[in-house]
């Protein structure tokens, strides 16, 4: 109800947005990745499992930044003759 930081400030700004970006992350792995889903015997076949997920994130984040970028490219590259 009362946090250190008051809500008007832009420091809690800062922090809700990390906040907000962790728990899209959570959900990303839990939901869309189905970690729950694994019937894993051992902790470390989890943490295998977690460490897919993360890399697949990450190649996820990378494409995503990249597209424009080669989208860009190919225009002038390959340009469109009309």
């Amino acid at each position: 109800m009362f946090p250190k930081t008051s809500r008007e400030t832009d420091k809690w700004k800062a922090i809700y947005k990390r906040r907000t970006s962790v728990e899209r992350s959570n959900k990303r792995e839990k939901v869309d990745y189905h970690l729950e889903a694994g019937r894993h015997r051992s902790t470390m076949m989890w943490y295998v499992r977690i460490f897919g997920i993360m890399m697949c994130q990450h190649i996820d984040a990378w494409y995503v930044h990249q597209k424009d970028g080669l989208a860009f490219l190919k225009e002038h590259i390959f340009p469109v003759i009309a």
